[in-house]
């Protein structure tokens, strides 16, 4: 019989890295896409790691992509993913290099555009850009007429300055780019700019504008036409413009009804025919208006469109005074908005929308980040992060699909020595106490075991905070695993409550004894003649009556000069007599009496700045 010859196989399409590059670079751009192409063989990882595809690929796709968002924690920016497993990008993927400057040093986030993310140090007087793709950082001194005690800067902007035909926006690693500081008087006016160009390496003439008092200028600027925007709050609130083109600094007015808005929140954005445009929130209500100019000249605002947010995305009721506008994304137009259930990000056009999740991951103001999500290639740190996202990713999706499925229900009955986190399981009180050992005190501060960084002071709320990247004050651990973080975010929840609700407790026992006070102390407040108590503190026997040897008007005169005197020794300008917080102090520490013990400096400074740290940062 004959013996039957085997040929060699036929050869496959993908055999040919040519065919196999046409198919990879037609892949989509999420954030995982080329990180899992990555992971099938050592063939396709060269493929698309090489920079020739990279820049293919990008030059395909033609935009960047929105990775998520950054956020000020504490003098620290830190990365929040707005991307769903195996998309999302760990916050440690992000993590800007402290090397240079070591950890003292307080960067305050004021910028995030094009791909770069620009924060600023008051006490080294530095402007620092950083790409978070590549970890490139470049650092440039600020101007001095910003370098004194008279001028402060309020904010400023970055806006990538390339010309080259077919450059796209995000894809800027490189490339020259301009900057703009925007500081104020100590004064609160007259406002200043400070125009910075990466080609020539020189600040230019300092830039001023007559303003009303400006005391706030926090959310980023948005960038429409060749102009830059701001929202200012002060004695008026308004909108700061710098023009590119002509560096010319000016004022917005704001729309005349802006007065009627109760528990306000704003935000900036661009019209359609390059114009802009001003989103008042009040509650549930979103008023769209726009800024037209007449033939004549004549500048006016004129609502467009009045959105109720429940009804427009289908979801009901979404809390009401507490309501705010975080932040606007000028690539993809989406507007971020905080409510009692949740962060959303919604496109106001379609109306299509996504609930990021709890508003704690999403605390103080957010920075949109866009940007080419190829995370192998000419990215420097793509190699070490392609294989870990996924994993990590992978693994998140499979532990919350466990959790979920059928089966899975938890039983809260805990005894009281075992604590639940909803999206961990029982963490028992040994485990517990091995999660604290990993945080040690050194002095006044603390040493966290996870990331080795070391605090000079802090108590142990600050430590648990930065355990949990709780606090934009406290700086966040880049290395803590997520179990613990998400854990111990957990246990301060529950020890938010417990402050709550005692704080309630003691609201109505205040309560009661107001009212005891006011209806008389022998006055019984019940049925029979034993359900009535007696304060002994205001009982019914005389007392000496104070006399009031001034007139009204001398009384005012006098407590006026009293607290002139205190605010000029303390070098505390007037006018934040006028800031609603001291208000409030002020009209309970009339309501309570002379009876109440004022707080000591220390009280204030400790256990009262810990209670309302977190109610202050949600403001902010």
């Amino acid at each position: 019989s004959s013996r039957r010859h085997h040929g060699p196989p036929p050869h496959s399409a993908l055999d040919s890295d040519d065919v196999l590059r046409e198919i990879l670079v037609r892949l989509p751009t999420e954030p995982s896409s080329l990180p899992l192409a990555s992971l099938v063989c050592k063939r396709w990882l060269r493929l698309v790691s090489d920079p020739v595809f990279v820049r293919r690929y990008r030059a395909r796709h033609v935009d960047p992509l929105l990775l998520g968002v950054f956020i000020d924690n504490g003098g620290y920016p830190i990365f929040r993913s707005i991307h769903d497993p195996p998309d999302r990008i760990p916050a440690e993927h992000f993590i800007m290099p402290r090397d240079e400057w070591g950890d003292g040093v307080y960067w305050d986030l004021i910028g995030v555009r094009h791909g770069r993310v620009v924060v600023f140090s008051r006490k080294r007087s530095v402007v620092m850009v950083w790409d978070p793709a590549t970890c490139d950082l470049k650092t440039v001194a600020a101007p001095p007429e910003f370098d004194d005690n008279e001028k402060i800067v309020f904010n400023g902007a970055l806006v990538c300055a390339a010309t080259d035909e077919g450059h796209v926006h995000g894809d800027c690693h490189s490339s020259p780019f301009n900057l703009v500081l925007i500081g104020i008087h100590d004064g609160y006016r007259p406002v200043y700019a400070s125009f910075y160009s990466s080609e020539t390496g020189i600040w230019g003439d300092l830039i001023t504008t007559e303003c009303p008092p400006i005391y706030s200028m926090d959310k980023p600027s948005i960038l429409i036409g060749n102009s830059l925007y701001w929202l200012f709050r002060g004695d008026e609130e308004g909108i700061l413009q710098f023009d590119l083109g002509t560096r010319r600094l000016s004022i917005v007015e704001m729309p005349p009804d802006l007065m009627y808005y109760s528990n306000r929140s704003l935000q900036i954005m661009p019209a359609e025919d390059g114009g802009i445009r001003l989103a008042i929130l009040s509650c549930q209500i979103m008023d769209i208006w726009e800024c037209k100019t007449s033939s004549d000249g004549v500048v006016e605002w004129v609502m467009e469109k009045k959105i109720e947010l429940g009804v427009a995305l289908g979801l009901g009721r979404m809390g009401g005074m507490d309501n705010l506008i975080k932040a606007f994304d000028e690539d993809y137009e989406f507007i971020f908005v905080r409510t009692e259930k949740g962060v959303f990000m919604i496109h106001l056009e379609s109306m299509q929308f996504k609930n990021l999740g709890s508003q704690d991951d999403f605390y103080g103001i957010i920075h949109p980040y866009s940007a080419f999500a190829t995370a192998v290639g000419d990215l420097a740190r793509g190699e070490r992060w392609n294989v870990g996202m996924i994993e990590r990713s992978m693994n998140e999706s499979v532990s919350k699909a466990d959790s979920t499925g059928a089966g899975a229900a938890v039983d809260n009955t805990a005894d009281g020595s075992v604590q639940t986190d909803p999206e961990q399981g029982m963490v028992d009180d040994e485990n517990l106490e091995n999660i604290r050992n990993h945080d040690q005190r050194v002095g006044a501060g603390f040493k966290c075991e996870y990331c080795k960084r070391t605090r000079k002071v802090g108590s142990a709320n600050r430590l648990t905070k930065h355990r949990a990247w709780r606090n934009h004050i406290v700086v966040a651990c880049p290395g803590v695993p997520p179990k613990i973080r998400k854990f111990t975010r957990f246990s301060l929840n529950k020890a938010k409550q417990r402050k709550k609700e005692s704080k309630h407790r003691r609201a109505k026992k205040r309560t009661a004894n107001l009212q005891h006070q006011h209806m008389g102390s022998t006055f019984e407040h019940g049925g029979g003649s034993s359900s009535g108590y007696e304060d002994l503190a205001h009982t019914g026997e005389p007392t000496e009556t104070q006399t009031d040897t001034l007139s009204s008007e001398e009384t005012a005169s006098e407590l006026g000069k009293a607290w002139a005197k205190w605010f000029r020794s303390n070098g505390i300008p007037g006018i934040k007599a006028d800031c609603p917080h001291f208000r409030r102090a002020m009209e309970l520490t009339q309501q309570l009496g002379a009876g109440e013990r004022v707080p000591t400096g220390a009280q204030i400074d400790g256990t009262y700045l810990d209670d309302i740290e977190e109610e202050l940062n949600e403001h902010m």
